[in-house]
């Protein structure tokens, strides 16, 4: 955490008016400045600048805060980046371990903008970019979204790439550590070749990996992507998420497809607020990131068998949030790119418009087309189909609503359909982990993937660190100079994700409120008011009587366990790394492969060390 000493020198020496002149126009009335707020869909100037008191403020909206927090939100950065970037304009030295971090995350960038660089430059200037242009202009891709969208293509060569970052001096082992090239055998070679690339940047804009699509005929994989590198996790990122939570914040509302192009072609029909996870499954790290932004969530997936696949498991992960989102599905298992290309955008808007609903209720209305209500067997699925719906929702007026509507469907009562859903036991949740738990078993060889369970001491510790750094900056400080990763905290697992919020909150407060030196658990219930589960669970911390908020040892004892804990968390991830591929289920390692390594790597990956 960057001191509140530094926090305040750069709130103090930052024009905040000049700062926000440059995002939004503003026109002086009297002290204070006035413009279009950029956080919500602004029709007439209701948001406030003050120089004197360096804070603006939505009288819209009811966004509000200091020029770190303006250039935070905006920029999709984290106080602390967003701190680094004004003290370095401001000319304010930060902490010398900031800035060793800093330079080498600025380097990696720095390389992957020059990847991209050559990318667009070949696209544009060869005879393979002759092709590669054309398959983009037949799916509709213009010079203006191919720019937009920094749209590039890697040669068939197998090391053009590399030359080309070699001659701006870019070492090898940064290319190799960015998944740009690999090295075998001593001949090294860059790893997307003869495919159209698409570039995927964090939530600042900034290049941190590429997905490769093929665009001739070809037995390879569609798509291939970045490897995991200290700038990309792929159960993080979110394409197009800087441009589109923009638009988001404004709409309050934000759409989920499946694939890049799918993204492209609704911004070409103006839902400019779309996004799309990497070719993976929605985590609660997405929708972490997504709901900073907003909850209105609306799942557009395709009407295939993987698409509904998605969609409920996209569904259930939300229902832990207690979010309800929206969901369509095109007809004919056409994709958004096909569908336009076929009906033309003003049709498209238009089926979005008329066919957008509750997904619960588009689950529904799925499973009721393919029921034969003549047979036994297939009205058994279908009931059990949405008695699993109901205990994945586990809200009270949803199960109402199906419980009736199955009856009115059937032919039956509600009382029956009452009995027989209390009657009966497996629930959706547990039937696709156990399919999911199945698949991985076939998979796996001599060697089980290693799972770090959470222990209710460290349940414990976490609730513990937080009760005390509600009324400590300085001890929250040191929790998170101590356990922190490139600036940010350590997301502990969903088990825990709760405290993490919690955590993340008081960090957000700390850093909009130098001079506090403790937040008080009134403000922070106040905080939490429309967060039923986060308030509960910082109420019951509160009222532990077991958990002394002054005692130094405490603390200690329970940074250590949670310190422990990642430790472990480390050595499961690396074990996990060896034994399986990152980019597939396929095994990486063989058991004979382990069985060669050195002394030093089997004590790291050793199940007993774990």
């Amino acid at each position: 955490m960057i001191p509140s000493s530094i926090t305040k020198k750069v709130i103090d020496q930052t024009d905040i008016v000049e700062i926000v002149s440059e995002y939004v126009q503003l026109k002086k009335k009297g002290t204070s400045y006035f413009g279009l707020c950029p956080f919500h869909d602004d029709k007439n100037p209701s948001m406030s600048v003050s120089g004197e008191k360096k804070i603006f403020n939505c009288f819209s909206c009811g966004t509000k805060g200091n020029v770190i927090y303006f250039v935070a939100k905006h920029e999709n950065l984290t106080m602390e980046q967003a701190t680094i970037k004004l003290a370095k304009r401001a000319g304010i030295k930060v902490d010398e371990h900031i800035n060793v971090r800093d330079a080498k995350t600025s380097r990696l960038l720095n390389v992957m903008q020059e990847a991209y660089n050559f990318y667009s430059f070949y696209l544009y200037n060869s005879e393979e970019g002759k092709d590669a242009l054309n398959y983009l202009y037949s799916r509709g891709i213009t010079d203006e979204y191919i720019k937009e969208f920094k749209i590039g293509l890697a040669p068939k060569q197998y090391d053009y790439l590399h030359q080309a970052l070699n001659k701006k001096s870019i070492t090898t082992i940064d290319q190799i550590e960015l998944g740009l090239v690999k090295d075998v055998n001593g001949k090294v070679h860059d790893i997307f070749r003869n495919r159209i690339i698409f570039s995927v940047t964090n939530p600042a804009g900034q290049i941190i990996g590429f997905s490769g699509r093929i665009y001739q005929d070809s037995d390879q994989a569609k798509y291939i992507n970045s490897m995991e590198t200290p700038l990309f996790h792929k159960g993080e990122v979110l394409y197009h998420f800087d441009k589109a939570s923009i638009e988001a914040r404004k709409s309050n509302q934000i759409f989920i497809f499946e694939g890049f192009m799918d993204v492209i072609s609704v911004t070409k029909a103006g839902i400019k607020n779309a996004i799309a996870t990497m070719g993976t499954a929605m985590t609660r790290e997405h929708l972490n990131i997504i709901t900073r932004i907003t909850k209105n969530i609306v799942l557009f997936f395709d009407g295939d068998e993987a698409g509904i696949k998605a969609l409920k498991r996209s569904t259930e992960l939300l229902s832990q949030m207690n979010i309800v989102p929206n969901a369509v599905i095109l007809p004919d298992g056409l994709d958004p790119d096909d569908y336009i290309r076929k009906y033309g955008i003003e049709q498209f808007n238009s089926y979005i418009q008329n066919n957008m609903k509750n997904s619960y209720l588009l689950l529904y209305k799925l499973a009721y087309e393919k029921v034969y209500l003549q047979d036994f067997n297939s009205v058994e699925s279908f009931k059990n189909e949405i008695y699993q719906l109901i205990r994945m929702a586990n809200n009270e007026v949803i199960a109402n609503y199906f419980i009736k509507q199955l009856a009115e469907d059937l032919q039956l009562t509600e009382e029956s359909i009452k009995e027989n859903f209390n009657n009966t036991q497996p629930s959706f949740t547990a039937t696709y982990q156990n399919t999911e738990y199945k698949k991985e078993e076939n998979t796996k060889n001599i060697y089980k993937k290693k799972i770090v369970k959470v222990t209710p001491n460290v349940i414990f510790a976490y609730n513990a660190i937080i009760k005390q750094s509600i009324n400590s900056r300085d001890l929250l400080s040191q929790f998170y100079e101590t356990l922190s990763i490139d600036g940010l905290i350590r997301y502990p697992g969903k088990e825990l994700a709760l405290q993490y919020d919690l955590l993340s909150l008081l960090c957000e407060f700390y850093s909009e409120n130098p001079k506090k030196d403790g937040m008080g658990k009134e403000l922070l219930f106040e905080y939490l008011k429309d967060r039923p589960a986060s308030y509960q669970l910082a109420k019951k911390i509160c009222e532990d009587k077991f958990i002394d908020g002054k005692s130094e040892q405490l603390f200690n004892d329970s940074l250590r366990i949670i310190n422990e804990y990642f430790k472990k968390q480390d050595n499961a991830s690396l074990y996990n790394s060896v034994i399986y591929s990152k980019n597939s289920d396929e095994i990486k390692r063989t058991s004979d492969e382990f069985l060669k390594m050195s002394k030093e790597q089997k004590k790291i990956v050793n199940k007993e060390e774990i």
